[in-house]
């Protein structure tokens, strides 16, 4: 709950703590349109933790719950460092910083590598997540995870 309150209010410097937004049905856009139909029953856990990497932020991870640990599949979207750029009622947005130090070093240049890619609007009644959209900026494409 504690991080939860520090996303909400706004704070970049959240308590060491981390939030589980359970999904079970997600919906893949394409600039602006639906594809792929509703993906009903098929379940997403969006973790959204303080900075792994000791920034100030968050990171967020979408996991598979229902993929065999460690296997292909298991982490759909790996950990991202995101920071809060605005908040309004019951809407937090974050954005992308920083870069994949790994992706460079192996020769892949840093437009390609860099975080601010992604990003996620997170929807909120106050005490909990309702849904939250992950934003893969230079495809145009959203992932919206809700429950059904």
């Amino acid at each position: 709950m504690e991080l939860l309150q520090s996303l909400f209010s706004g704070d970049n410097n959240p308590p060491y703590k981390s939030a589980v937004f359970h999904s079970n049905t997600h919906q893949r856009y394409e600039r602006g349109n639906p594809v792929r139909g509703e993906q009903i029953g098929c379940r997403r856990d969006v973790v959204i933790e303080k900075n792994i990497s000791g920034g100030i932020g968050y990171s967020v991870t979408v996991n598979n719950p229902d993929a065999l640990a460690g296997s292909w599949g298991a982490t759909p979207m790996g950990a991202k460092p995101m920071k809060i750029i605005s908040t309004t009622n019951g809407v937090v947005e974050l954005r992308g910083y920083g870069y994949d130090k790994i992706a460079v070093s192996m020769g892949i240049p840093i437009r390609d590598a860099t975080f601010e890619n992604y990003g996620m609007t997170i929807y909120h009644n106050g005490q909990s997540i309702t849904h939250c959209v992950i934003h893969m900026i230079e495809r145009n494409v959203d992932i919206d995870y809700y429950m059904r």
